[in-house]
């Protein structure tokens, strides 16, 4: 795994703690929302968040774009907090 990509899931995986465990609702539907599984039960979101991380045995083109799309989404949300 590329380095800036590993520690941007360890981001979102703190991120996603703080979020599920916070008990506010809104808060939870906007972290499910920013990644397209704002459908999926609570408990179910963990699973959905690995499978792309899982893929990279099969097709290393596919984990490079989920690597890619993680760090423009953590720029955006950065850039966002700054205004």
């Amino acid at each position: 795994m590329p380095q800036n990509c590993s520690a941007d899931v360890i981001r979102v995986i703190s991120h996603m703690d703080e979020d599920s465990t916070s008990g506010n609702d809104t808060q939870i539907v906007t972290f499910k929302t920013q990644f397209g599984i704002q459908n999926i039960h609570l408990d179910d979101v963990a699973s959905a968040m690995r499978r792309p991380v899982w893929s990279w045995q099969d097709s290393p083109t596919v984990f490079q774009e989920f690597c890619d799309t993680l760090e423009a989404s953590l720029v955006a949300v950065a850039f966002s907090l700054r205004e």
